[in-house]
């Protein structure tokens, strides 16, 4: 696996600072293949194999997770759009 795992920590950490859901998708794409692996006889991977792509993980929601410590918000909310008074935001029926 070795140089695998560097690819996949280094997809990770590449998905997550482009899209939260590219993120998911991979993590879950990755988690999906090792599982059907191990069901069809694989070894299982091991702890050297496992932390750069957990690593990779970690560095792909950092965006998110400091974003959640500042503002409450898994995903980044412009406040701007609060910022205009009830009466002064135009009506859409």
């Amino acid at each position: 696996v070795g140089g695998s795992a560097w690819l996949l920590g280094l997809g990770l950490a590449l998905a997550g600072w482009t899209k939260l859901t590219a993120l998911v998708s991979l993590g879950a794409a990755v988690i999906v293949a090792r599982g059907w692996s191990l069901v069809r006889g694989g070894s299982p991977w091991r702890f050297a194999d496992l932390w750069p792509i957990a690593l990779g993980a970690a560095i792909g929601a950092l965006p998110y997770l400091v974003n959640y410590a500042r503002t409450g918000h898994l995903l980044y909310v412009n406040e701007a759009v609060y910022g205009a008074a009830l009466a002064d935001r135009p009506q859409i029926d």
